[in-house]
């Protein structure tokens, strides 16, 4: 009797398990579904090594929808979990996991966002699928090299059914490359949008922005900065932002710093003070930033700020935004540049009201890692003007975050 039990139980717990991973697939997979799942980027990276199996345990004991994971491949074949080229940044070993085989990458201990070693171990493709199985979906991003062979583990695993292959390259390559194998897995291409897509969808919130204006009084619908970049157009002006209702999203940031410089710059008479550093930004202000640095050097010429465009190697390339350059991604790429007497960053690159980066890497320790002064910009264009022209002990830091 008490082992009817104990069987009774496992199969409702199991029942209930494949209930959950249903229930994710089917939300995935609906088009009409409108409810928000949410995705953890290399597992709960923060409370544990990224990739690591803790911190995908971390992802399932929150209740997180999908983990997102990447692959490489060993010396002798196995798959592994590993975001970089090389296991320098996240282990204690050095060079590139090919060059190694699966028994020597164990010899080697995960390193967590602060760079300090742990117990953990690089875990195989594997031991992820096995651990996620009925409890959490995943995403495989960088893996597409693998497709076939991540294919028959996720097959001896028994968990096509919940794993999402990402590949950034046609569908009808994939299809020619991983025919037999791509109608049995659940496949996302990734769209990458151009200036015709861009003026579309501009054009459809700029009619709705008419609409909601004779009906309301208020353009209600905005488009973030990214859409116009990516049209070539210039900011809208200031009254189309409706007093800047979203800025804290970064909608109309660009506009609201291009008027606040220019104002700032008319208030000052110029001088021929020499300045020297660096600015770091992301992909999508950089150009931005070296024009008003331009305006700013019409009224002071000696100054020589050069503007540093920061690639996001942590989060991954398509990711353009200063607010989510780490401290590692500003070590790795200013090393080695003449820096000047301070370098620049957007206080957005900060957590909240702390001096630590989204990796826990603190500004202390990325000043003394460039041997330079660090000066951090508030949002707006009058700080942005100041922080070029005054010398690093003359910035005043008013922290508002956006």
């Amino acid at each position: 009797m008490r082992k009817l039990f104990i069987f009774s139980l496992l199969l409702i717990a199991i029942s209930g398990i494949n209930a959950q991973n249903r229930k994710l697939r089917a939300n995935l997979l609906d088009k009409n579904n409108h409810s928000v799942m949410v995705v953890s980027h290399r597992g709960d990276w923060r409370n544990a090594p990224e990739n690591s199996l803790q911190a995908i345990q971390n992802c399932i004991d929150m209740g997180v929808d999908m983990v997102e994971v990447d692959l490489k491949k060993t010396k002798d074949g196995h798959l592994i979990v590993m975001h970089d080229q090389t296991i320098d940044r996240t282990t204690t070993g050095k060079g590139k996991p090919e060059n190694y085989t699966l028994e020597e990458l164990r010899r080697f201990r995960l390193k967590n966002g602060a760079a300090h070693k742990t117990t953990h171990l690089i875990p195989t493709l594997e031991e992820v699928m096995l651990l996620c199985k009925g409890k959490i979906l995943v995403n495989i991003d960088k893996g597409y090299d693998y497709f076939k062979e991540a294919y028959c583990i996720l097959e001896k695993t028994g968990t096509v059914d919940q794993c999402v292959i990402k590949a950034g390259l046609p569908y009808e390559q994939v299809k020619v490359e991983n025919g037999e194998v791509l109608d049995k897995v659940i496949f996302m291409p990734v769209i990458n949008l151009n200036k015709e897509d861009a003026e579309k969808v501009l054009g459809q919130i700029e009619r709705w922005q008419k609409i909601m204006m004779e009906k309301h009084g208020i353009h209600f619908v905005h488009a973030s900065d990214e859409w116009y970049i990516l049209a070539g157009r210039n900011m809208p002006e200031e009254g189309r932002y409706d007093g800047y209702l979203q800025l804290e999203n970064g909608v109309g940031m660009m506009r609201l710093l291009e008027t606040e410089v220019k104002e700032t710059l008319e208030g000052l008479s110029g001088d021929d003070r020499k300045v020297t550093g660096r600015i770091a930004t992301g992909k999508l202000a950089a150009p931005f930033i070296a024009r008003y640095i331009k305006e700013i050097q019409k009224k002071y010429p000696n100054v020589q700020i050069s503007v540093t465009t920061i690639e996001n190697r942590f989060f991954g390339e398509k990711i353009t935004v200063s607010g989510l350059i780490t401290g590692q991604d500003l070590k790795e790429q200013l090393s080695g540049l003449d820096l000047g007497e301070k370098i620049l960053i957007p206080c957005s690159m900060l957590k909240g009201d702390e001096e630590i980066f989204l990796d826990d890497m603190t500004l202390e320790e990325l000043s003394e890692a460039l041997n330079t002064e660090i000066v951090i910009v508030d949002t707006g264009g009058r700080d942005l003007v100041e922080a070029v022209i005054y010398p690093p002990e003359h910035k005043q830091t008013r922290r508002r975050q956006i």
